[in-house]
Protein backbone atom coordinates (compact mmCIF):
# COMPACT_ATOMS: atom_id res chain seq x y z
CA UNK A 1 0.00 0.00 0.00
CA UNK A 2 1.24 3.48 -1.10
CA UNK A 3 0.03 6.01 1.18
CA UNK A 4 -0.66 9.57 -0.81
CA UNK A 5 0.40 12.07 1.45
CA UNK A 6 2.65 10.92 4.65
CA UNK A 7 3.62 14.02 6.26
CA UNK A 8 -0.86 15.13 5.84
CA UNK A 9 -1.80 11.13 7.50
CA UNK A 10 0.63 11.14 9.99
CA UNK A 11 -0.77 14.90 11.27
CA UNK A 12 -4.28 13.46 11.14
CA UNK A 13 -3.11 10.49 13.20
CA UNK A 14 -1.45 12.11 15.97
CA UNK A 15 -4.41 14.34 16.62
CA UNK A 16 -6.17 11.18 16.31
CA UNK A 17 -3.91 9.25 19.00
CA UNK A 18 -3.93 11.98 21.51
CA UNK A 19 -4.12 10.46 25.50
CA UNK A 20 -7.44 11.12 26.81
CA UNK A 21 -4.84 11.40 29.89
CA UNK A 22 -1.34 12.98 29.24
CA UNK A 23 -0.88 13.01 32.73
CA UNK A 24 -0.99 9.37 33.23
CA UNK A 25 -0.49 8.26 29.33
CA UNK A 26 2.30 9.33 26.67
CA UNK A 27 0.49 10.02 23.27
CA UNK A 28 1.38 8.11 20.21
CA UNK A 29 4.04 10.11 18.68
CA UNK A 30 5.67 10.89 22.34
CA UNK A 31 5.79 7.01 22.24
CA UNK A 32 7.34 6.42 18.86
CA UNK A 33 9.67 9.77 19.24
CA UNK A 34 10.82 7.60 22.06
CA UNK A 35 11.12 4.08 20.14
CA UNK A 36 13.41 5.68 17.35
CA UNK A 37 15.67 7.31 19.03
CA UNK A 38 16.21 4.55 21.51
CA UNK A 39 16.60 1.91 19.09
CA UNK A 40 19.79 1.28 17.29
CA UNK A 41 18.03 1.60 13.89
CA UNK A 42 16.86 4.74 14.77
CA UNK A 43 20.34 5.85 16.18
CA UNK A 44 22.14 4.95 13.49
CA UNK A 45 19.80 6.59 10.63
CA UNK A 46 19.10 9.75 13.23
CA UNK A 47 15.47 9.12 13.64
CA UNK A 48 15.34 12.04 16.42
CA UNK A 49 12.25 13.88 17.69
CA UNK A 50 8.73 14.05 15.80
CA UNK A 51 10.67 15.18 12.51
CA UNK A 52 13.08 11.71 12.95
CA UNK A 53 9.12 10.15 13.07
CA UNK A 54 8.28 11.36 9.90
CA UNK A 55 11.20 10.82 7.95
CA UNK A 56 10.91 7.28 9.21
CA UNK A 57 7.67 6.50 7.42
CA UNK A 58 8.90 8.38 4.13
CA UNK A 59 11.79 5.88 4.39
CA UNK A 60 10.04 2.92 5.18
CA UNK A 61 7.71 3.23 2.48
CA UNK A 62 10.42 4.25 -0.29
CA UNK A 63 12.10 1.25 1.17
CA UNK A 64 9.33 -1.44 1.10
CA UNK A 65 8.58 -0.17 -2.83
CA UNK A 66 11.86 -0.59 -3.52
CA UNK A 67 11.97 -4.15 -2.13
CA UNK A 68 8.72 -4.94 -4.05
CA UNK A 69 10.23 -3.72 -7.03
CA UNK A 70 13.48 -5.13 -6.68
CA UNK A 71 11.71 -8.76 -5.87
CA UNK A 72 10.98 -11.02 -8.55
CA UNK A 73 7.35 -11.94 -7.52
CA UNK A 74 4.05 -10.81 -8.35
CA UNK A 75 3.01 -7.86 -6.26
CA UNK A 76 -0.37 -5.19 -6.34
CA UNK A 77 0.45 -1.92 -5.14
CA UNK A 78 -2.54 0.21 -3.75
CA UNK A 79 -2.70 3.97 -3.36
CA UNK A 80 -3.89 4.81 -0.27
CA UNK A 81 -5.32 8.47 0.63
CA UNK A 82 -7.83 8.34 3.60
CA UNK A 83 -10.29 6.04 2.39
CA UNK A 84 -9.26 2.55 3.93
CA UNK A 85 -12.53 0.66 3.45
CA UNK A 86 -12.22 1.66 -0.27
CA UNK A 87 -8.60 0.49 -0.55
CA UNK A 88 -9.15 -2.90 1.79
CA UNK A 89 -12.40 -3.66 -1.27
CA UNK A 90 -9.47 -3.38 -3.63
CA UNK A 91 -7.19 -5.83 -1.72
CA UNK A 92 -10.13 -8.26 -1.40
CA UNK A 93 -11.07 -8.10 -4.89
CA UNK A 94 -7.60 -8.57 -6.70
CA UNK A 95 -7.33 -11.32 -3.35
CA UNK A 96 -10.98 -13.21 -4.39
CA UNK A 97 -9.53 -13.26 -8.57
CA UNK A 98 -6.22 -15.48 -7.25
CA UNK A 99 -8.39 -17.98 -5.57
CA UNK A 100 -10.57 -18.10 -8.80
CA UNK A 101 -7.69 -18.46 -11.08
Amino acid sequence: MFQEDVDSTLKRIIEERRSPGHEKFADWIDLMVEHLSTQPFGKKLGYEGVEGVFDYFKDRQNMETHLLETLQVQSHGFILKDDYDTVFDSILAVTNDGLTD
